[in-house]
């Protein structure tokens, strides 16, 4: 495994996900971490769709947005 730094906002955070056969997924909206205090930090999972980012909002323009664009999230 490398153990170069990543920076997470600028390289990987709204760029887009392509699959194996080079077939755009989306892009990454949020990133899963984990790992406790004091220990590095690993990716667990890029977060991707309109569910992700609606719920950030605040709750009347989150349910306007998943009302129009719906909620679908994929991990």
């Amino acid at each position: 495994m490398n153990d170069e730094a990543l920076d997470l906002v600028r390289d990987v955070l709204d760029h887009e996900v392509v699959d194996a056969e080079g077939v755009p997924c989306g892009m990454v909206d949020d990133v899963e971490l984990e790992g406790r205090p004091g220990s590095t930090l690993r990716v667990r999972a890029l977060l991707l769709g309109v569910g992700v980012w609606s719920d950030r909002l605040p709750a009347p323009l989150g349910r306007l947005v998943r009302a129009v664009a719906g909620s679908g999230r994929v991990r």
